[in-house]
């Protein structure tokens, strides 16, 4: 099967990573015209991490309340570059990008916020969750989130107290696993090429993506982290605790006080369709 991901099959990525001693995320899932380390989101690293740091400036450094917004509205437009600068996914019709955008976008937000490790300060920062403490529902009752979610009706305290700490809970499971950028790009792109999204038009092509994404992913950890021959499974068995967290919730906690009423599925389609590829 050709790679579509590294430019050669999975079984050659092995050596390719041992002759260049590594590989960056986008070196892997990105066009050469849009590295990781672009202008737009070297910035944003720099504000969120300091120059080489690997933790984030406290939030008092940005401004509280109003950072979060900012900050999470980057996230969004970095979600949504990605994508457009994703050649595999170009080859798609543009139905189906739409399709795949709307149904994963929450998922590659949520990635983004653990491998920018800033999840914990914008959080804390939502009004709602006071002092860090709380129950934490387990995966299994995290499904009542999608039954109990209604984006017209305000949630109780202990609701939005319990969804805050759940998506805390599977942003401490992926940091404990510190997946590097290249790991985290090969898991946005198995979240996003997700076959049995409903509305497709060609199921076969997005299946094949996927597939090559995870084979990128295991050869790479293979070379990587030899010791560790869990790790894979491991980093693939977080995404369905990331799923478990419903669109709705993410949109009423992170951008409800800067998009309002407007449903978050018009405005993705908007900024897709406006963001230009150079």
């Amino acid at each position: 099967m050709n790679n579509s991901f590294g430019g050669g099959p999975p079984s050659g990525l092995s050596a390719k990573l041992g002759a260049e001693g590594g590989l960056s995320a986008f070196s892997l899932l990105s066009s050469s015209t849009h590295p990781f380390g672009s202008l737009e989101e070297a910035a944003l690293r720099q504000r969120l991490q300091g120059s080489g740091a690997t933790q984030p400036c406290p939030w008092g450094n940005t401004g509280g309340g109003g950072s979060v917004q900012e900050v999470t509205a980057r996230l969004l437009f970095m979600v949504i570059r990605w994508v457009k600068c994703l050649p595999t996914f170009q080859t798609l019709s543009k139905s189906d990008q739409v399709t795949l955008l709307e149904e994963s976008w929450k998922d590659l937000f949520l990635l983004y916020m653990a491998q920018w490790s800033v999840a914990a300060d914008i959080v804390s920062s939502l009004p709602g969750l006071k002092g860090g403490n709380g129950p934490s529902p387990t995966a299994a009752n995290s499904l009542r989130l999608h039954q109990s979610d209604h984006l017209d009706g305000a949630p109780s305290s202990p609701q939005r107290a319990a969804e805050l700490h759940y998506i805390q809970d599977v942003m401490r499971r992926l940091r404990q696993l510190s997946p590097d950028d290249t790991e985290c790009s090969c898991l946005k792109a198995v979240v996003l090429f997700k076959p049995e999204t409903i509305g497709l038009c060609d199921v076969h092509p997005v299946e094949m993506l996927q597939d090559q994404a995870q084979c990128v992913l295991g050869d790479y950890i293979r070379h990587k982290h030899p010791r560790q021959p869990t790790r894979f499974g491991r980093l693939l068995l977080l995404l369905p605790s990331l799923r478990a967290v419903s669109a709705a919730t993410v949109e009423r906690l992170f951008f409800r006080d800067t998009i309002g009423n407007i449903p978050i599925e018009r405005i993705l389609g908007d900024m897709y369709n406006m963001e230009k590829v150079d």
